[in-house]
């Protein structure tokens, strides 16, 4: 037999790590090099064989600079198949063998989950484990690689024995995505006991609150005479808003409610609006929460003919909120006006 033993000393922060691997011959039939067959029938794409399981659309997954091939079946037997019908070499790492044990101990788990929940909690039904990522942004890159670990840490601290520990394992081939692979087998082999939860809690950092006490003073005062016009509710509605707005002005600062100016108590993204800023449309202040585009324009738009000499030109006027602006490092509204010809489509 013909032997190679090869040792790579790692040194890193301080660690010595052996990884060692050996390399022999097995059947004497002579090593095909050529994957041309592979290149050209076999789809490279990482990202197909997650989309395979049709469970939506991907967020993120692992990134590698190398060739990854789809394969319908399981790749370690598709890899097995193709090397042994083609004569081909393979290489095999304690971290491909360790995970389909352990994937092999999560189905075992799953289906008599009943009779070994002793093992590992004491609470009846599923509880949940919350990750909290407030920096996640959807689409984004995050960093889900730190959620797995966190996951793993907290079934380590409230599982009874050394699950945790027993399948979350480090070889010396172990990277941070075959790390991540064993964390996720582990939330597997225990979702029967847990249920998984990552929040993002989306918020306002800071807020300018410009205008004198008297400018809000006046707004409140205002308000409350168009109850005769039929608003009566409405401006009850948004009394007690205004006066927090006045509170402000005045240096009391409620942290809690303008922390719920736009969804309460730090909702996390997503298309329901339930702030107090829906107070302050009256098609929709009573209701509990509402879509974006339930809101309307924010735009006043009013029709007139401009005699012009001897014409008469069919014009708008339109106001109102125009955009966003950025003004010294802060968003807001822009406020802006318009002098627009009416198209020949609208005048008709």
């Amino acid at each position: 037999m013909n032997k190679k033993i090869h040792s790579v000393i790692l040194t890193m922060c301080g660690l010595l790590t052996l990884h060692a691997e050996i390399t022999f011959n097995v059947d004497d039939v002579a090593c095909f090099y050529d994957f041309t067959y592979i290149k050209d029938h076999w789809t490279k794409s990482l990202a197909k064989n997650i989309k395979k399981w049709k469970l939506g659309e991907i967020e993120a997954y692992s990134q590698t600079k190398k060739d990854v091939y789809y394969t319908a079946f399981h790749p370690m037997m598709a890899m097995l198949n193709r090397a042994y019908d083609n004569h081909m070499a393979i290489s095999i790492s304690p971290d491909m063998m360790w995970l389909m044990i352990v994937q092999g101990l999560a189905k075992h788990i799953q289906e008599n989950e009943q009779q070994l929940r002793t093992h590992f909690v004491d609470h009846k039904g599923k509880k949940v484990i919350t990750v909290r990522r407030d920096d996640f942004v959807l689409g984004e890159e995050n960093d889900w690689r730190g959620v797995f670990a966190e996951f793993s840490e907290q079934i380590a601290q409230s599982t009874k024995g050394d699950i945790a520990k027993v399948v979350v394992s480090e070889f010396s081939t172990t990277t941070v995505d075959t790390k991540a692979a064993f964390e996720i087998a582990l939330m597997d082999s225990m979702k029967n006991y847990y249920s998984y939860r990552v929040m993002t809690r989306c918020g306002i950092p800071k807020v300018t609150l410009e205008g004198t006490p008297k400018d809000w003073e006046t707004i409140l005062h205002k308000t409350q005479k168009l109850k005769k016009y039929g608003l009566q509710e409405w401006v009850d509605s948004m009394t007690p808003v205004l006066q927090k707005l006045l509170d402000t002005a005045n240096g009391k600062i409620d942290r809690h409610f303008w922390k719920n100016i736009y969804k309460k108590n730090n909702a996390s993204g997503g298309c329901d609006i339930n702030g107090w800023i829906i107070k302050f449309f009256p098609d929709v202040f009573s209701y509990r929460h509402i879509k974006i585009n339930d809101v309307p324009s924010g735009i006043s738009q009013v029709n007139f003919i401009w005699q012009y000499e001897d014409q008469k030109l069919n014009m708008t006027f339109l106001s109102g909120f125009l955009g966003v602006e950025v003004k010294d490092k802060l968003l807001c509204p822009h406020i802006g006006w318009a002098v627009i010809h009416e198209s020949s489509e609208e005048s008709k």
